[in-house]
């Protein structure tokens, strides 16, 4: 059973309204949830675009379950079409 994590970051159109927000949806085999209350996506410029989605997401407590189980599995996550190791988020977790 792999149940990887996926964040997709996401434009959200309230359709019939044309309203636009931002935010994400975040999955695994089992779960879903969405935040659509951010700003705007951060920009994909630098090495550090992963730690920004993390964070904001580990901001939105209804998405504990999914970070407190890669903390006890020491999984990776797929951050939209990319994934990123343990090894590579695991100090992104040292306060959660």
């Amino acid at each position: 059973m792999s149940n990887e994590i996926t964040i997709q970051t996401t434009e959200f159109k309230n359709v019939p309204q044309n309203k636009v927000s931002f935010g994400v949806r975040i999955f695994d085999d089992y779960d879903q949830d969405y935040d659509n209350t951010w700003d705007c996506i951060p920009g994909n410029l630098d090495d550090n675009y992963h730690e920004k989605i993390l964070y904001k997401c580990m901001e939105n407590h209804s998405f504990d379950s999914f970070f407190e189980f890669i903390k006890e599995t020491e999984k990776g996550i797929f951050i939209n079409d990319d994934y990123y190791p343990w090894e590579k988020i695991k100090h992104c977790f040292e306060n959660f």
